[in-house]
């Protein structure tokens, strides 16, 4: 005696959900150890997405949340303000030599965690160094390559601070 079609195209159907359900359990085992890294990698891309983009194009985000400030902060009263809404972002006016200069933006990122530990990330404007070096009498820029620099913020001892 056959079996109906419809049976047979359900045991198929199921056969091949098992198959492909045993085959993503198989590629997770396989890659379970770097998924954590994966996931940190993931997350430094999407914290610093903003902050990139505010860089590329001059622009200054609104903060989140800040219809209302915390009145205990005078704002009135320092150099500082919340970032209301979308606004162009103008650099600093310095001058060097008598000279205006119009120095890179700076955007930082900062991470506070439990017990004190906190992560903070400073990103400088890209740009070509010898250009501007060229354009300012004197040069403004070193005309090499500018590396970065990591080290310790603040610490509670002397000893504390090694040489990175």
């Amino acid at each position: 005696m056959s079996q109906p079609s419809g049976s047979r195209d359900l045991v198929r159907i199921v056969l091949g959900v098992l198959l492909i359900l045993l085959l993503i359990s198989g590629a997770l085992s396989i890659l379970s150890p770097f998924l954590p890294a994966l996931i940190w990698a993931t997350m430094i891309v999407v914290a610093t997405w903003p902050l990139l983009l505010q860089l590329q194009r001059g622009m200054l985000l609104p903060s989140i949340s800040s219809e209302r400030t915390n009145p205990q902060i005078r704002f009135d009263q320092t150099p500082f303000d919340v970032q209301r809404g979308l606004t162009k972002w103008e650099p600093a006016p310095l001058t060097r030599d008598g000279q205006p200069v119009a120095p890179p933006r700076r955007a930082g990122l900062s991470s506070f965690g439990v017990g004190g530990s906190n992560a903070r990330l400073v990103r400088p404007q890209s740009f070509d160094a010898n250009a501007i070096s060229a354009s300012i009498p004197g040069g403004f820029f070193p005309t090499r390559k500018i590396g970065g620099y990591f080290g310790p913020a603040s610490v509670c001892t002397h000893n504390a601070v090694q040489p990175v």
